[in-house]
């Protein structure tokens, strides 16, 4: 088995991809939030789990089972569309980048990408697979992080791929950095291995489940009647998928595929059938971001589990990443 370490493992989309590959093992996984490792630990038992912030991590004390082997890692996105602005604020953006400004800004941010070249350095993988918003390019630094992976010896490749092309049944678009010590991995724009549903109405519990909370139309606020309303006319039809927040709110037949998941989700996503609504439940947020009922396991909390299934990596997107990375003969 190739040995791996998940870092920033959260809910362990990456985690699951490798089991799927029946090729990889996750030898450590690493996050600061006491319910991701509870997750993690819970889904992947014969990981050893390091609940620390991951600037604090001895990487050198785990080089050994990893070295050689695939580090995945998925950075906290926070910022990375806009990594220049708090340096330039008060400047009108025209300033120069103020790095001592800027690393102060994401202080309280314990995934920084920087750690990711840390990791690199200090394991020595064969192959590093980063997974992060497409906004994460727009970064003054992102052209120096990029050099510093060549700089450990890796050829790297920048893929912007969709978790709906590679089988998840969430419209997800996300930046693919591969960095390969034998030569470059080279990613397709879409991939035909997933399992699992692949439309948001083949995620959900049928109508009966009896965990389901149904509410009648007429119960929520003035508001929420009139938006329901609104869109099932402007639709077509009575039942289908809404977001209730945002711009361009519309309803989305069961046929299509979910509106991109954030940590918000779990309290945002509702089905409307006819007269009646109801949010969905974690379990099937986590089925539209790729998992099988089996290969997660959730927080009782809604609210913890909703934040774990929005900031996570789409499985059907990491199977697909790592299936061509290890067919490519890096890893």
């Amino acid at each position: 088995m190739i040995p791996a370490f998940d870092a920033f493992c959260g809910l362990g989309g990456w985690s699951t991809a490798a089991v799927r590959s029946g090729r990889v093992h996750v030898a450590h996984a690493i996050n600061h939030a006491p319910h991701a490792i509870e997750a993690h630990a819970a889904a992947h038992p014969t990981t050893e789990h390091h609940l620390q912030d991951i600037a604090e991590f001895d990487f050198g004390s785990v080089g050994d089972a990893v070295r050689g082997g695939i580090l995945f890692a998925s950075p906290s996105c926070k910022g990375d569309s806009s990594a220049g602005r708090p340096a330039r604020k008060g400047a009108g953006g025209n300033a120069p980048p103020n790095i001592a400004a800027m690393m102060r800004a994401h202080k309280g941010q314990r995934s920084l990408a920087l750690h990711v070249i840390a990791a690199a350095e200090a394991l020595q993988p064969a192959v590093v697979l980063v997974e992060n918003v497409a906004g994460m390019r727009e970064g003054v630094l992102y052209p120096l992080w990029l050099d510093m992976l060549r700089a450990l010896g890796y050829t790297v490749r920048e893929h912007l791929l969709n978790a709906k092309d590679y089988g998840a049944a969430t419209d997800r678009e996300r930046l693919i950095v591969t960095a390969a010590r034998g030569g470059p991995i080279d990613l397709a724009p879409s991939w035909e291995g997933a399992q699992g549903p692949r439309t948001v109405g083949g995620c959900l519990d049928p109508d009966s489940h009896t965990g389901n909370r149904w509410h009648s139309v007429a119960s929520k606020p003035d508001r929420m009647q009139r938006l329901i309303r609104s869109r099932q006319e402007r639709a077509g039809f009575r039942r289908g998928i809404l977001n209730n927040v945002g711009d361009g709110v519309r309803l989305r037949p069961l046929a299509d595929l979910s509106p991109t998941l954030t940590t918000k989700s779990g309290s945002q996503l509702m089905l409307v059938d006819g007269d009646r609504v109801r949010i969905l439940n974690p379990l099937e947020l986590a089925r539209m971001m790729g998992w099988q009922d089996s290969e997660v396991a959730l927080p009782h909390n809604r609210g913890v589990a909703s934040v774990l299934i929005g900031n996570a990596v789409p499985v059907p997107l990491a199977a697909g990443v790592l299936a061509q990375t290890l067919a490519s003969g890096a890893a």
